[in-house]
């Protein structure tokens, strides 16, 4: 499981630090896929926007190609795809200059052959398709890549996750579809404006900067820092350039010392192999995470003995969310996310999820959960999303940089 989250701490801060300067320092030049948004491109708008926040999207064709046109374009003969030597021909080329003229691509960073900035544009056009995002064009990228239909705008609604010192792409939601960090810092172009949520709701808005380089490698690949001015609040947890209420149902804060819940993460633990265990709940949200008008309760408990993020861990040692639904005439409670451990262990990077928040990320009128995730020497953010009962990690927005 991707190792995660940034705690509130000295020496977190000197972590968060050290991640913004692994992504931003000592880096060589600018690569062509920085300057993968051509000049022209701009921000489709969504209905009804609420003044000051604005959604980004992946420029698409606004007219359909006449007859003539396409009679112009080669057929597909061959799937073109990364590979060394670098693909050439009159398809490569073909492609290359449709993805220019539909302002995807840079020309100036065009060669004539496939390389690694032309297959990322690719994915770029691919996410904003409803197509399958790996950078291949196959018998059904260049068919709508090609295609005599409208290739439809669809606005693409970037999410930013904040933490107490530094804010991160996080992913986004186009179309129905959750795009990664990414497909989704390469699409932003800085002129963004979002409405800033902690955890009980809208806390104002920011501008948003650009990101850098999209084709980051090592341990921090798919962490985008990005820049809000003016800065957000310690307390913010995201920051959504949408126009939907991402809080349109409070959750309310509960006790931490209630008995029923304290029971309820002591029969998880057991169920673990836990026995006796040190039962230590941080926090407890009840909402309808469904919109059902149903609630549910999320619970996060840590017990750590040594700490987060020390190398070490003792035996009984865990840290989980969980959540807590009607089933039929049932409580049940599932697990969101954690980890356990049995014995004592030094060195050992244990685990601590943090419970952040729940916010609709994508204007479906469901709730997502947005989790923390730290360890020693790394860590991020993730959501989750419920779905009839069922719990899943969605791996699109999924963010995080560590060892």
């Amino acid at each position: 499981m991707f190792k995660y989250r940034l705690l509130r701490g000295g020496f977190v801060m000197l972590l968060a630090l050290s991640l913004l300067s692994a992504c931003s320092s000592n880096r060589p030049a600018p690569s062509p896929i920085s300057l993968l948004l051509s000049p022209t491109r701009s921000a489709a708008q969504p209905t009804a926007e609420p003044q000051g926040v604005s959604p980004t999207s992946i420029p698409t064709a606004t007219a359909i190609p006449t007859a003539a046109d396409t009679a112009q374009f080669p057929p597909f003969i061959r799937t073109l795809q990364v590979q060394d030597p670098p693909l050439t021909g009159e398809d490569v080329t073909a492609v290359e200059q449709r993805l220019a003229e539909l302002g995807y691509a840079n020309p100036e960073y065009l060669n004539g052959a496939y390389t690694d900035y032309l297959a990322y544009v690719v994915r770029v056009f691919q996410a904003g398709n409803g197509l399958e995002v790996d950078g291949i064009v196959g018998p059904k990228t260049w068919g709508k890549l090609f295609s005599e239909l409208i290739i439809r705008d669809q606005p693409l609604y970037p999410i930013v996750a904040l933490s107490n010192y530094f804010s991160a792409v996080l992913g986004g939601s186009q179309n129905g579809a959750w795009i990664d960090s990414i497909l989704t810092a390469a699409s932003l172009t800085g002129d963004e404006t979002y409405r800033l949520y902690a955890l009980d709701g809208a806390i104002g808005t920011a501008k948003g900067s650009r990101t850098e380089d999209p084709l980051v490698a090592g341990p921090c690949e798919m962490l985008r820092p990005l820049e809000l001015e003016p800065a957000p609040p310690k307390y913010a947890v995201i920051a959504l350039a949408a126009d939907w209420d991402a809080l349109p149902r409070i959750p309310e804060q509960l006790p931490v010392d209630s008995e029923i819940y304290r029971q309820a993460v002591a029969d998880l633990l057991a169920t673990q192999g836990i026995e006796q265990p040190d039962v230590h709940i941080t926090k407890i949200l009840r909402t309808d995470l469904e919109g059902d008008g149903v609630d549910e309760v999320l619970i996060n408990a840590t017990r750590l003995i040594g700490g987060a993020p020390l190398p070490q861990a003792a035996a009984g040692d865990y840290s989980l969310v969980a959540l807590r639904r009607v089933a039929g005439s049932e409580v049940e409670t599932i697990t969101v996310a954690a980890e356990y451990h049995f014995e004592d262990q030094q060195p050992a990077a244990p685990s601590e999820f943090v419970l952040d928040g729940v916010f609709d990320l994508n204007g479906d009128g469901t709730l997502e959960i947005i989790i923390s995730h730290a360890y020693y020497e790394g860590g991020g953010i993730s959501a989750y999303a419920i779905d009839g009962g069922q719990v899943e990690a969605i791996p699109a927005l999924s963010i995080g940089c560590g060892h």
